[in-house]
């Protein structure tokens, strides 16, 4: 007889690892913009074709999905390449819509940074009066 193997925790699901890979893709900081382009596709397919309620279950893609990957969307969302800001915008509409209970305060914090964003302009290009 041989012994029985030692039991070891499971591995990561292959869902989970790949999702955590293809968020790590996203930072602009260490990808250029065709790695996050193509990135934002893959996480924006993932987002639709996957039942939201497992996704909000496990701690662990929650915490990557409002940490990390929200993180990254509001870098990427200043980009002046249309097609990374169009996927961007995307990817967080598919986000918000699969977890919204889970990201609240991202939402406030990314909808006050593009509400900011789009006053600067206005008030700079409007000569200061007012």
């Amino acid at each position: 007889h041989h012994p029985p193997p030692p039991r070891r925790s499971p591995p990561p699901s292959s869902a989970g690892a790949a999702l955590t890979r293809l968020v790590s893709l996203t930072n602009p900081t260490q990808n250029t913009a065709s790695t996050c382009t193509l990135s934002l596709s893959l996480i924006n397919i993932a987002l639709e074709t996957s039942d939201s309620a497992a996704l909000s279950s496990d701690p662990e893609i929650v915490s990557l999905l409002q940490n990390v990957l929200c993180r990254h969307l509001l870098q990427l969302s200043t980009a002046s390449d249309l097609v990374v800001l169009s996927l961007t915008l995307r990817v967080i509409f598919n986000l918000f819509g699969a977890m919204k209970d889970r990201l609240k305060v991202q939402l406030e914090v990314f909808l006050t940074s593009v509400h900011l964003r789009a006053l600067d302009p206005a008030l700079s290009g409007a000569g200061g009066g007012g």
